[in-house]
């Protein structure tokens, strides 16, 4: 294999590993954007509940919003979820990337570094 086909090879490898990066941003950021969603969800329904309950407690003091409860159960389980998937792709994306991406920059050096070297024997044959 020659020298440019490892510039190309290498350069190729840094090219993936920036599009998988973007695809995990991306993701992360749809997590959040789920997340963000859940908070609407309990703050309107938070909200709804307590005018509810008032006006139904106001005079009787019987529970009758389980729907509405059961609402924000349901968000509050898919955010712990959402939660807990973010902190996986976080720990996963921190730990692997970074090796990666530290591989395929050393490479790149030594590449670099031997390019210098065939080049300086190039000058120092042609200038005997």
């Amino acid at each position: 294999m020659s020298f440019w086909d490892d510039i190309t090879e290498k350069v190729g490898a840094g090219s993936k590993i920036v599009a998988d990066k973007a695809k995990e941003v991306s993701e992360i950021a749809n997590i959040r954007a789920q997340i963000v969603s859940c908070d609407n969800t309990l703050v309107k329904n938070y909200k709804e509940l307590g005018k509810a309950y008032y006006e139904a407690h106001k005079n009787d003091p019987e529970l009758e919003f389980s729907d509405i409860m059961g609402i924000i159960k349901d968000a509050i389980d898919k955010k712990a979820v959402l939660n807990d998937q973010l902190a996986e792709r976080k720990a996963a994306k921190s730990s692997a990337n970074t090796n990666d991406i530290n591989d395929v920059a050393e490479d790149i050096i030594d590449k670099a570094e031997d390019v210098a070297d065939t080049v300086k024997e190039t000058v120092e044959d042609i200038t005997e």
